[in-house]
């Protein structure tokens, strides 16, 4: 009986968790696309030099 009481009051909380999730990970893709290709060729700098 105490889970049926606690599921409507626990919606609102895991919509707002969603809701946190979905926007952190947005803003997570938006940042790594953005900074990719620095990161790439800061990472791929001093492999570049090496001799084969």
């Amino acid at each position: 009986m105490g889970k049926v009481n606690l599921l409507p009051a626990l919606l609102p909380l895991l919509a707002s968790i969603a809701r946190f999730v979905i926007s952190y990970l947005y803003s997570l893709v938006l940042t790594t696309t953005h900074f990719t290709h620095s990161s790439i060729s800061m990472c791929m700098l001093p492999f570049l030099p090496l001799p084969r």
